[in-house]
């Protein structure tokens, strides 16, 4: 059985499973196979690896209420430019 090819934007919807290993193994073939294809994809995976890591070694006392709402107002920003495509 030939397994589906995935778009970027699938690649990109399905890319917090996929670092979770949640996805069917059809699924994570197909999200594989992308990805020997598509380098902007394994760039964003890798990007989103490492800020996983990132993330998951901050500790909320680590980070004072100031910088939380400019790392949340800097998010915010990024995902209206990503939206409208500036």
């Amino acid at each position: 059985m030939t397994s589906r090819k995935l778009t970027c934007q699938e690649t990109v919807e399905l890319v917090t499973d996929y670092l979770e290993a949640a996805l069917l193994p059809e699924m994570e073939s197909a999200f594989n196979q992308h990805l020997d294809a598509c380098p902007g994809c394994n760039i964003y995976v890798a990007q989103m690896r490492r800020t996983l890591q990132t993330l998951r070694r901050l500790v909320d006392e680590t980070i004072s209420t100031e910088e939380q709402g400019e790392l949340l107002q800097l998010f915010q920003t990024w995902q209206k430019q990503d939206i409208l495509g500036d």
